[in-house]
C-alpha cells in the first residue's frame, strides 16, 4: 500500500501550526511573569525588563514546549476525528500506527530541537539573565534598601536603613563602593542557617570583580563587608564585640556558582577543573592553605634541627629564631625547644629605623611557641606565623641595665603576621582540586592524625561529590525534558483518538496533569540525585516512562477497536 503523503502533510501542517502557535503564546507569558519579580524588587529597570523578557524566552522554552505540543497535538488529533477524517482513513486501510507517524515525527523533532537548545542554547540565555540581575550588586544593593528589603545572597543576609554609592578608588581594583548606616548583618552557613547576627550603626561594602592571575589561575570576584563598630551574637546566644571586623563573601556570579547555568562541553570540562565553581574553589583554596601551613611548619623544624636557627620575616623587620628544633603540637601551639648552650630560646630582631639605620634586638626566653596564623574567615586565608615568647628579657648588655639593676623579666609578647621566605602556598594553590586531596591522602599518610586537615580535606571531598551529583542530575534533567516532548505529543495524539465522542478540553486535561506530574517528577528527581545519588533517577525517568507507558497502551486499546 501506498503510503499516505498527502493526509500526513495536511495532519502536520496543522499540527506545527498549533504546536508553534501555542509555543509562543506560552512563551510569551511565563517570560512576562518572570520579569515581574525583578522589576518589583527594584533589580530591573523598565527597560532592563523588557530586554530581560526577551532574553528569558528561549530558556522558557524548556517547561513550555512539552506542554505546547501536548496541547497542539490534541487540538490537531481531536479536529480530525471530529472531522471523521481519521475514521475515513482508517476504513481506507490506513493502520492507527500510521496515523501518529506525523505527531512522532514531530516529537522526535521537538525532542531533538529541545535537547540542543538544553545542550548548548538555553544555558548561554539563562546566564545572561542571571548576570542582567546580579551584575550590577552595587545598584541592587541600594535600591533593595531603598524599598526597605533585605539583600539576600548565598552567604549572607543584609539589612541596613541608608545605602549610599561612594567612591571606589580608594581599594585597588574595587568597581563600587557602599556606605551603609543602620546594619543587621547574618553570615550563613553551608545549611543557610545564621551563624552570627551583626548590629552595627554603619559599614561599608566593597565590590571586588574576579580577575586571572598568570601563576594562580581563575581568582574569583569578593564582597568585602566592614563593620567600623557594632555587636554581635554568635549561633548559641554568646555576645561578642564587634570593631573593624572585614568579612569576605563570593562574587555572586551565574557561570562560578551554578552547573545548571553550563552547557554541556561545559559540564564535560567539570570533571578535570571542578574549582570552576565557585563553591568548589573556596574550599580547595583552603585546603590548599592548611597544607601550605604543614609544609611551612615542616620547613621551621628541618631548619631549627640543621641549622639550629631559622629566619623570618615581616614588614620591615627581619625575625631570627635560634632553637633545637619543634616539639609535638599542643592544641594550636608549636612549642620550640630550649638551645641548651643559650639555656633558652634567643630571637634576634633586625629592624630599620626612621632614620635608616639598621638597629638589632636580640631577646632570650624561657619557653617560646609559634602558631600558623590562616585568618579567621576560611574564604579570605593568608598564611603567617605568630611568634610568643614567655618569661623573656632582652640580651646583648648583660644581665644588667646600664644603671646596674638587673633586667626586669617580661612575662609574654607575641610578634604576629611573620612569614618565612620560601612560603609554599603558591605552588599549592596553583594545584587543581584532586592534586590537592592526593597530596593531603599523601600527608596525612605520613604524619600523626590532624583532625584539623581531615576535616578541611573531607570538606573538599564531599563537596566534589555534590558537585558530581548535580552535574549528573542536570544533564539527566536536560534529556528527560527533551523526551518529554516526545511522549507528550504520542501521548495527546492517542488521547485524542482514544476519548473520540468527548470536548476537546477534558481531552487535554487527561494529558495534560500527567503531564504537569512529569515535569514535577523531573525537577524534584533532578534535586534528590542532587542530595541523595544516582538512585533517585528512578524518580526523574518514572514520569516520563510512565507517560510513554500509558501511550502504548492506548494505542494498542485503539488499535483492537
Amino acid at each position: 500500500m501506498r503510503l499516505p503523503w498527502t493526509l500526513w502533510l495536511s495532519m502536520s501542517i496543522e499540527l506545527w501550526r498549533l504546536v508553534l502557535l501555542t509555543t509562543a503564546v506560552l512563551v510569551t507569558v511565563i517570560a512576562f511573569a518572570l520579569s515581574i519579580k525583578p522589576l518589583a524588587s527594584g533589580d530591573l529597570g523598565p527597560v532592563d525588563a523588557v530586554r530581560f523578557m526577551l532574553w528569558a524566552m528561549p530558556p522558557m522554552l524548556t517547561y513550555a514546549l512539552p506542554f505546547a505540543s501536548c496541547f497542539g497535538a490534541t487540538l490537531a488529533y481531536h479536529r480530525m476525528v471530529q472531522d471523521r477524517e481519521l475514521l475515513a482513513a482508517h476504513a481506507g486501510g490506513v493502520s492507527h500506527l500510521t496515523l501518529i507517524a506525523p505527531a512522532l515525527a514531530a516529537g522526535v523533532v521537538l525532542a531533538g530541537v529541545l535537547g540542543g537548545l538544553n545542550a548548548q542554547i538555553i544555558p548561554r540565555f539563562v546566564r545572561t539573565m542571571q548576570e542582567m540581575v546580579a551584575d550590577d550588586l552595587a545598584r541592587v544593593i541600594v535600591n533593595q534598601v531603598e524599598a526597605g528589603q533585605a539583600v539576600e545572597r548565598r552567604e549572607i543576609i543584609l539589612s541596613a536603613q541608608t545605602a549610599r554609592l561612594l567612591n571606589p578608588e580608594e581599594m585597588e581594583g574595587a568597581t563600587a563602593r557602599l556606605w551603609l548606616t543602620g546594619v543587621v548583618a547574618m553570615p550563613l552557613d553551608d545549611q543557610r542557617r545564621p551563624s552570627q547576627e551583626v548590629f552595627a550603626d554603619s559599614a561599608q561594602v566593597w565590590i571586588l570583580p574576579g580577575s586571572r592571575d598568570p601563576e594562580l589561575g581563575e581568582i574569583p570576584g569578593q564582597v568585602l563587608i566592614q563593620v567600623s563598630s557594632g555587636q554581635g551574637f554568635t549561633s548559641d546566644g554568646t555576645e561578642m564585640a564587634v570593631a573593624s571586623q572585614t568579612r569576605a563573601f563570593p562574587l555572586p556570579n551565574a557561570f562560578r556558582d551554578d552547573p545548571a547555568f553550563l552547557t554541556s562541553g561545559e559540564l564535560d570540562a567539570l570533571r578535570g577543573e571542578p574549582e570552576q565553581m565557585n563553591f568548589i574553589d573556596w574550599r580547595r583554596i583552603d585546603l590548599a592553605y592548611h597544607l601550605a601551613s604543614r609544609e611551612v611548619l615542616r620547613t621551621l623544624a628541618e631548619q631549627l634541627r640543621a641549622g639550629g636557627s631559622v629566619r623570618l620575616e615581616r614588614e620591615g623587620e627581619t625575625v631570627v629564631i635560634k632553637a633545637a628544633g619543634l616539639r609535638e603540637r599542643e592544641g594550636s601551639r608549636f612549642f620550640l625547644r630550649p638551645d641548651e648552650a643559650a639555656m633558652g630560646v634567643v630571637i634576634d630582631v633586625r629592624r630599620v629605623g626612621e632614620d635608616g639605620l639598621a638597629r638589632l634586638d636580640t631577646y632570650k626566653a624561657r619557653r617560646a611557641f609559634v602558631e600558623v596564623n590562616l585568618g579567621a574567615n576560611w574564604r579570605a586565608r593568608e598564611l603567617s606565623l605568630d611568634l610568643t615568647l614567655i618569661d623573656f628579657a632582652p640580651m646583648g648588655l648583660g644581665t644588667t641595665a646600664p644603671d646596674g639593676r638587673p633586667v626586669a623579666t617580661q612575662s609574654e609578647s607575641r610578634w604576629t603576621g611573620l612569614r618565612i621566605a620560601s612560603s609554599p602556598e603558591r605552588d599549592y594553590l596553583a594545584l587543581g582540586s584532586h592534586e590537592l586531596l592526593e597530596r593531603s591522602d599523601e600527608w596525612q599518610s605520613r604524619t600523626p592524625a590532624d583532625p584539623e586537615l581531615s576535616g578541611v580535606t573531607e570538606a573538599l571531598r564531599w563537596r566534589l561529590a555534590q558537585l558530581d551529583r548535580e552535574v549528573l542530575g542536570t544533564r539527566h534533567l536536560r534529556l528527560a525534558m527533551a523526551a518529554a516532548c516526545l511522549v507528550m505529543v504520542v501521548g495527546g495524539s492517542i488521547a485524542s483518538m482514544r476519548l473520540q465522542g468527548a470536548q476537546a478540553l477534558v481531552i487535554y486535561c487527561w494529558a495534560f496533569f500527567p503531564a504537569i506530574a512529569a515535569i514535577v517528577t523531573v525537577s524534584a528527581g533532578k534535586e534528590m540525585v542532587h542530595r541523595g545519588g544516582v538512585e533517585w533517577l528512578v524518580l526523574l525517568w518514572g514520569g516520563v516512562a510512565a507517560i510513554g507507558v500509558g501511550g502504548m497502551i492506548g494505542l494498542l486499546s485503539v488499535s483492537r477497536h
